[in-house]
């Protein structure tokens, strides 16, 4: 039987392997002539969770993999291309959870900024509502 990736472990990948291109266009300095490509080669080397990748040295178009890796993206100035969430891939969509109808949609800003004892009630809320 075939061993599959937990929602975190896939939620975790893809944010990483985001990042980790996101941060390797991240150059310093001015870029080299010839259009960004620099004297190795123009590439450089991302080391993450599934290996290494060998990505542009400065990438002008880059893809964000989740919201995430969007927020981080945009945070550190990056304008990118396009994005995608996670529920979109086919690892989401081969996850036993949603192949079988359990997973349920929850308000972000109540599970993300809901800390504490004051979100306790709210959340608690929303799961009855959502298995009953």
């Amino acid at each position: 039987m075939p061993r599959s990736l937990s929602r975190r472990a896939a939620l975790g990948l893809a944010a990483g392997l985001a990042l980790g291109l996101a941060l390797a266009a991240c150059g310093s300095g001015s870029p080299a002539p010839g259009g960004g490509a620099s004297a190795s080669g123009g590439t450089r080397t991302v080391k993450h969770a599934r290996g290494e990748s060998t990505v542009p040295a400065r990438a002008s178009r880059m893809v964000a993999l989740d919201t995430d890796a969007l927020d981080s993206m945009v945070t550190l100035g990056l304008s990118p291309v396009g994005a995608t969430t996670v529920s979109e891939g086919a690892l989401w969509k081969n996850l036993d959870a949603v192949r079988n109808g359990r997973v349920y949609q929850v308000d972000d800003n109540l599970w993300m900024l809901g800390i504490g004892y004051t979100g306790a009630g709210p959340i608690l809320d929303q799961i009855r509502k959502d298995l009953a």
